[in-house]
Protein backbone atom coordinates (compact mmCIF):
# COMPACT_ATOMS: atom_id res chain seq x y z
CA UNK A 1 0.00 0.00 0.00
CA UNK A 2 1.11 3.54 -0.71
CA UNK A 3 0.65 5.96 2.18
CA UNK A 4 0.18 9.60 1.31
CA UNK A 5 -0.44 12.59 3.59
CA UNK A 6 -3.28 14.31 1.74
CA UNK A 7 -4.18 16.68 4.52
CA UNK A 8 -0.84 18.23 5.49
CA UNK A 9 -1.04 21.91 6.27
CA UNK A 10 0.42 24.30 3.71
CA UNK A 11 3.46 26.23 4.93
CA UNK A 12 4.16 29.87 4.12
CA UNK A 13 7.69 31.28 4.45
CA UNK A 14 8.46 34.99 4.56
CA UNK A 15 11.85 34.80 2.89
CA UNK A 16 14.58 37.09 1.68
CA UNK A 17 15.95 37.91 5.15
CA UNK A 18 18.41 36.97 3.73
CA UNK A 19 18.01 34.94 0.53
CA UNK A 20 20.74 32.38 1.28
CA UNK A 21 19.28 31.76 4.74
CA UNK A 22 15.88 31.23 3.10
CA UNK A 23 17.42 28.71 0.72
CA UNK A 24 19.11 26.89 3.60
CA UNK A 25 15.87 26.88 5.59
CA UNK A 26 13.97 25.27 2.72
CA UNK A 27 16.69 22.62 2.50
CA UNK A 28 16.47 22.12 6.27
CA UNK A 29 12.72 21.48 6.08
CA UNK A 30 13.29 18.93 3.29
CA UNK A 31 16.02 17.21 5.31
CA UNK A 32 13.79 16.95 8.38
CA UNK A 33 10.69 15.66 6.59
CA UNK A 34 10.23 11.87 6.71
CA UNK A 35 9.57 10.80 3.13
CA UNK A 36 9.59 7.87 0.76
CA UNK A 37 8.22 9.71 -2.28
CA UNK A 38 8.09 13.27 -3.58
CA UNK A 39 4.49 13.66 -2.47
CA UNK A 40 5.44 12.99 1.15
CA UNK A 41 7.06 16.44 1.24
CA UNK A 42 5.09 19.48 2.36
CA UNK A 43 3.40 22.07 0.20
CA UNK A 44 5.54 25.13 0.86
CA UNK A 45 4.98 28.64 -0.50
CA UNK A 46 7.97 30.97 -0.26
CA UNK A 47 7.69 34.72 -0.68
CA UNK A 48 11.36 35.54 -1.10
CA UNK A 49 11.41 39.32 -0.81
CA UNK A 50 14.89 40.75 -0.09
CA UNK A 51 13.38 44.24 -0.51
CA UNK A 52 11.99 44.06 3.04
CA UNK A 53 13.91 46.83 4.84
CA UNK A 54 16.87 45.85 6.99
CA UNK A 55 15.79 44.77 10.44
CA UNK A 56 19.18 45.76 11.81
CA UNK A 57 19.16 49.27 10.36
CA UNK A 58 15.60 49.84 11.52
CA UNK A 59 16.59 48.79 15.05
CA UNK A 60 19.93 50.60 15.28
CA UNK A 61 19.35 53.72 13.21
CA UNK A 62 15.56 54.10 13.09
CA UNK A 63 15.59 53.69 9.32
CA UNK A 64 12.82 52.18 7.15
CA UNK A 65 10.36 50.04 9.10
CA UNK A 66 10.21 46.40 7.87
CA UNK A 67 6.81 45.75 9.45
CA UNK A 68 4.54 46.97 6.59
CA UNK A 69 6.26 44.73 4.04
CA UNK A 70 6.32 41.81 6.48
CA UNK A 71 2.55 42.20 6.85
CA UNK A 72 2.14 42.35 3.06
CA UNK A 73 4.15 39.15 2.70
CA UNK A 74 2.18 37.36 5.42
CA UNK A 75 -1.14 38.34 3.86
CA UNK A 76 0.11 37.37 0.39
CA UNK A 77 1.09 33.92 1.64
CA UNK A 78 -2.23 33.49 3.43
CA UNK A 79 -4.12 34.44 0.27
CA UNK A 80 -2.00 31.97 -1.71
CA UNK A 81 -3.13 29.16 0.59
CA UNK A 82 -0.70 29.03 3.51
CA UNK A 83 -2.27 27.66 6.70
CA UNK A 84 0.48 29.20 8.80
CA UNK A 85 3.58 31.32 8.25
CA UNK A 86 7.15 31.28 9.55
CA UNK A 87 10.00 33.78 9.62
CA UNK A 88 13.41 32.09 9.19
CA UNK A 89 15.09 35.19 10.62
CA UNK A 90 15.77 35.72 14.32
CA UNK A 91 15.99 39.50 14.01
CA UNK A 92 12.59 39.70 12.31
CA UNK A 93 11.00 38.29 15.46
CA UNK A 94 11.71 41.57 17.23
CA UNK A 95 9.03 43.04 14.95
CA UNK A 96 6.69 40.03 14.99
CA UNK A 97 4.40 41.33 17.79
CA UNK A 98 3.54 44.36 15.65
CA UNK A 99 2.91 42.13 12.63
CA UNK A 100 0.55 39.97 14.67
CA UNK A 101 -1.36 43.04 15.83
CA UNK A 102 -2.20 43.91 12.23
CA UNK A 103 -2.89 40.50 10.68
CA UNK A 104 -4.70 37.33 11.69
CA UNK A 105 -2.14 35.07 9.99
CA UNK A 106 -1.00 32.25 12.34
CA UNK A 107 2.77 32.15 12.99
CA UNK A 108 5.20 29.71 14.53
CA UNK A 109 7.56 31.75 16.73
CA UNK A 110 11.17 30.66 16.24
CA UNK A 111 12.24 32.31 19.50
CA UNK A 112 9.68 30.33 21.47
CA UNK A 113 10.53 27.05 19.76
CA UNK A 114 14.28 27.48 20.23
CA UNK A 115 13.88 28.51 23.87
CA UNK A 116 11.72 25.46 24.51
CA UNK A 117 14.38 23.24 22.94
CA UNK A 118 16.94 24.74 25.32
CA UNK A 119 14.70 24.20 28.34
CA UNK A 120 14.38 20.56 27.39
CA UNK A 121 18.17 20.24 27.45
CA UNK A 122 18.36 21.44 31.09
CA UNK A 123 20.94 24.06 30.20
CA UNK A 124 22.22 26.35 32.96
CA UNK A 125 23.92 29.00 30.86
CA UNK A 126 23.60 29.56 27.13
CA UNK A 127 25.87 31.56 24.89
CA UNK A 128 24.18 33.59 22.19
CA UNK A 129 25.53 34.24 18.71
CA UNK A 130 23.22 36.45 16.70
CA UNK A 131 22.77 39.75 14.97
CA UNK A 132 22.51 43.06 16.77
CA UNK A 133 18.71 43.03 16.89
CA UNK A 134 18.57 39.61 18.52
CA UNK A 135 21.37 40.40 20.95
CA UNK A 136 20.58 43.98 21.92
CA UNK A 137 16.83 43.36 21.75
CA UNK A 138 17.32 40.57 24.32
CA UNK A 139 14.96 38.28 22.45
CA UNK A 140 16.26 35.14 24.15
CA UNK A 141 16.71 36.72 27.57
CA UNK A 142 12.98 37.51 27.62
CA UNK A 143 12.21 33.82 27.29
CA UNK A 144 15.03 32.10 29.18
CA UNK A 145 15.98 34.23 32.17
CA UNK A 146 12.57 33.75 33.82
CA UNK A 147 13.45 30.04 33.91
CA UNK A 148 16.76 30.73 35.63
CA UNK A 149 18.89 30.28 32.52
CA UNK A 150 21.62 32.87 32.04
CA UNK A 151 22.19 34.20 28.52
CA UNK A 152 25.84 35.02 27.86
CA UNK A 153 26.96 37.39 25.14
CA UNK A 154 30.25 38.29 23.48
CA UNK A 155 31.74 41.76 23.81
CA UNK A 156 30.83 44.62 21.51
CA UNK A 157 34.14 44.15 19.72
CA UNK A 158 33.50 40.43 19.28
CA UNK A 159 29.98 41.24 18.08
CA UNK A 160 31.65 42.89 15.09
CA UNK A 161 33.10 39.46 14.27
CA UNK A 162 29.58 38.01 14.38
CA UNK A 163 28.42 40.71 11.97
CA UNK A 164 31.31 39.90 9.61
CA UNK A 165 30.39 36.20 9.64
CA UNK A 166 26.75 37.00 8.87
CA UNK A 167 27.75 39.31 6.03
CA UNK A 168 30.08 36.67 4.56
CA UNK A 169 27.15 34.25 4.35
CA UNK A 170 24.84 36.90 2.92
CA UNK A 171 27.39 37.59 0.21
CA UNK A 172 27.99 33.86 -0.38
CA UNK A 173 31.69 34.21 0.36
CA UNK A 174 32.25 31.98 3.39
CA UNK A 175 35.98 31.30 3.79
CA UNK A 176 38.31 29.56 6.21
CA UNK A 177 38.65 32.91 7.97
CA UNK A 178 34.86 33.05 8.38
CA UNK A 179 34.79 29.63 10.02
CA UNK A 180 37.79 30.53 12.20
CA UNK A 181 35.85 33.53 13.48
CA UNK A 182 32.92 31.28 14.40
CA UNK A 183 35.29 28.92 16.18
CA UNK A 184 36.80 31.80 18.14
CA UNK A 185 33.38 33.11 19.15
CA UNK A 186 32.11 29.73 20.33
CA UNK A 187 35.27 29.15 22.36
CA UNK A 188 34.84 32.59 23.92
CA UNK A 189 31.28 31.80 25.01
CA UNK A 190 32.43 28.47 26.45
CA UNK A 191 35.13 30.29 28.41
CA UNK A 192 32.37 32.46 29.87
CA UNK A 193 30.60 29.33 31.09
CA UNK A 194 28.14 28.43 28.33
CA UNK A 195 27.07 24.79 28.29
CA UNK A 196 24.91 25.47 25.23
CA UNK A 197 25.42 27.87 22.32
CA UNK A 198 22.49 29.21 20.33
CA UNK A 199 23.04 29.86 16.64
CA UNK A 200 20.67 32.81 16.83
CA UNK A 201 20.95 33.86 13.21
CA UNK A 202 19.93 31.73 10.26
CA UNK A 203 23.09 32.70 8.36
CA UNK A 204 25.37 31.13 10.97
CA UNK A 205 24.85 27.42 10.17
CA UNK A 206 26.41 28.00 6.74
CA UNK A 207 29.69 28.88 8.48
CA UNK A 208 29.81 25.90 10.86
CA UNK A 209 31.64 23.39 8.65
CA UNK A 210 34.65 22.12 10.59
CA UNK A 211 33.81 24.09 13.73
CA UNK A 212 34.04 22.06 16.95
CA UNK A 213 32.55 22.78 20.35
CA UNK A 214 32.54 21.39 23.87
CA UNK A 215 29.07 22.81 24.39
CA UNK A 216 25.79 21.75 22.83
CA UNK A 217 24.87 23.69 19.70
CA UNK A 218 21.23 24.65 19.24
CA UNK A 219 20.56 25.79 15.69
CA UNK A 220 17.48 28.02 15.66
CA UNK A 221 16.93 27.31 11.97
CA UNK A 222 16.86 23.55 12.47
CA UNK A 223 14.56 23.92 15.48
CA UNK A 224 12.12 25.97 13.39
CA UNK A 225 12.28 23.53 10.49
CA UNK A 226 11.39 20.62 12.78
CA UNK A 227 8.54 22.62 14.29
CA UNK A 228 7.20 23.35 10.79
CA UNK A 229 7.20 19.66 9.88
CA UNK A 230 5.55 18.68 13.15
CA UNK A 231 2.79 21.28 12.79
CA UNK A 232 2.14 20.65 9.10
CA UNK A 233 1.94 16.86 9.29
CA UNK A 234 -1.15 16.67 11.47
CA UNK A 235 -3.39 14.38 9.46
CA UNK A 236 -3.29 10.60 9.58
CA UNK A 237 -1.94 8.92 6.47
CA UNK A 238 -4.50 8.18 3.82
CA UNK A 239 -4.02 4.68 2.51
CA UNK A 240 -4.13 4.57 -1.28
CA UNK A 241 -4.40 1.44 -3.41
CA UNK A 242 -1.03 0.08 -4.41
CA UNK A 243 -0.60 0.24 -8.19
CA UNK A 244 1.95 -2.53 -8.02
CA UNK A 245 4.59 -0.25 -9.51
CA UNK A 246 7.33 1.76 -7.89
CA UNK A 247 6.02 4.98 -9.47
CA UNK A 248 8.07 8.12 -9.44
Amino acid sequence: MIHREDEDLTVGIIGGMGPYATLAFFQCILDNTPTQKDWDHLHIIIDNNPKIPSRTRAFLFDEADPVPMMIESANRLRKAGADFVVLPCNSAHYFLPRVREQTDVPFIDMMDETSQAILEKNSKAVGLLGGEVTVKGKLYEQRLEKHGIAVLQVTDEEQKMVRNVIEDVKQNCVSDATRENVQTLICRLEELGADTVILGCTELPAAMDGVVSKSRIVDSMEVLAKAVVQKAKLAAATVLPDSGENAL
